[in-house]
């Protein structure tokens, strides 16, 4: 029997799965027993960027060729953008890690959500200045010392900005007005911005001519097509100890490309939660079926994602958005990992989420009876309870702007 098989349990129904092996920590509940049951080093299918499990897809190589570009003209901006989860972050790291030369100091900013004089601040303490209590003009003098001093000590210096979707024009002027600063000529500064899509829609401003002057390379990071979906797949597996047990059908990955649009962070989530009900089951072989039980399992989840076990139960259509109410406040940036999992269960849907209910010739496979006869009750059973997740997901995302 399977290490620690006696003590697991399962509730399908609601996509519960549990375990009472492993310490207290960020993973458990059945996690650390299937890295166990596959022998695996490490956690393959992470959803934090890890730069050491970095893909050569052809996007990602595409954009690493533009950044490398970019990073040689020492000057200026260089702008990655890419939707949620695109490893926008795991190839900067990457970057970082093996192209960024051993003469150059790295600065980097996550919370883009602040004002003007903060941004500085972030910036100074970023490459190590003193400027808790600084004024403005004082946090600017003392980052022009450090450039100054970083050159002359045979330094580049690079600062790294991440979510630049947050950034406002005025803060983006910030940032120009730092990339002035210069030594005979040559800036002392060069930035490299990564956010989302919409943080183009920023720089298209006509107010942002002269920053969009400063940008000397750019990209736009796409998701993966088929074939790098299953070649991304396989090198994470490798990398954790994964030599083909357990075996993956040839038709798992191109299903996962279609449930997941071949976006990492999406493929990593589904991956992760097949891995888990491997090991839940027993499985040392992967079908489309497995893959079609977690979306359903991850569907069920989504539909029962702030309702009431009883209106879950009962079929009947979500409350009102005006009266669904968080059990607790919320981070900013748990909102965004639940936004992320809204976009996914909308992915999953269609195009149609949250719309018209779809006519009864829709497509979607039909239920059968035992015979082989059509079962409409059980087919109009299914279409009810997908549009009820439908009107859930458009009420969730109205609320979460």
């Amino acid at each position: 029997m399977p290490p620690g098989s006696q003590e697991r349990s399962f509730r399908s129904r609601r996509g519960l799965w549990t375990s009472s092996i492993g310490p207290a920590g960020t993973r458990q509940d059945g996690d650390i027993v299937y890295l166990e049951y596959y022998a695996f080093a490490d956690f393959p299918f992470q959803l934090t960027p890890d730069h050491g499990f970095f893909f050569d897809s052809r996007p990602h190589r595409k954009a690493m060729a533009y950044l490398t570009y970019g990073l040689s003209k020492n000057e200026g901006f260089i702008v990655i953008t890419g939707e949620i989860g695109s490893g926008k972050t795991t190839l900067i790291n990457y970057l970082i890690s093996t192209i960024v030369a051993h003469n150059t100091t790295v600065a980097h900013i996550v919370n883009t959500r602040v004002q003007a004089d903060d941004l500085l601040r972030k910036v100074a303490l970023a490459f190590g200045i003193d400027a808790e209590n600084a004024s403005k003009a004082r946090i600017i003098d003392e980052i022009e010392k450090f450039l100054l001093a970083n050159q002359k000590a045979g330094q580049r210096s690079l600062l790294m900005v991440d979510e630049a979707q947050h950034l406002t024009p005025g803060l983006l002027e910030e940032l120009r007005m730092l990339s002035n600063i210069q030594v005979g000529g040559r800036p002392l500064l060069q930035t490299c911005l990564s956010g989302q899509p919409e943080f183009r829609r920023t720089l298209s401003q006509p107010r942002m001519e002269q920053f969009r002057q400063r940008i000397v390379a750019s990209y736009h990071l796409g998701p993966m097509e088929a074939e790098d979906t299953r070649g991304y797949i396989e090198h994470r597996l490798r990398h954790v100890g994964w030599n083909g047990a357990p075996e993956i059908a040839d038709d798992v990955f191109e299903q996962i490309f279609q449930v997941t649009g071949g976006v990492p962070r999406k493929i990593n989530f589904l991956c992760d939660r097949l891995f888990l009900f491997g090991y839940l089951e027993e499985k040392q072989r992967f079908d489309v079926v497995d893959v079609q039980t977690i979306v359903s399992e991850m569907e069920e989840e989504a539909a029962g994602f702030d309702v009431t076990d009883a209106a879950a139960d009962s079929g009947s259509p979500p409350p009102a958005a005006d009266h669904v109410r968080p059990h607790r406040s919320m981070s900013q940036r748990e909102l965004d990992l639940v936004a992320q999992h809204l976009a996914f269960v909308e992915q999953l849907l269609g195009p149609a989420a949250g719309g018209p209910r779809e006519p009864e010739d829709d497509g979607e496979p039909t239920a059968t009876t035992e015979d082989g006869t059509r079962d409409d009750a059980m087919t109009d059973e299914r279409g009810g309870r997908v549009q009820n997740l439908k009107d859930h997901v458009a009420q969730l995302r109205k609320r979460l702007g």
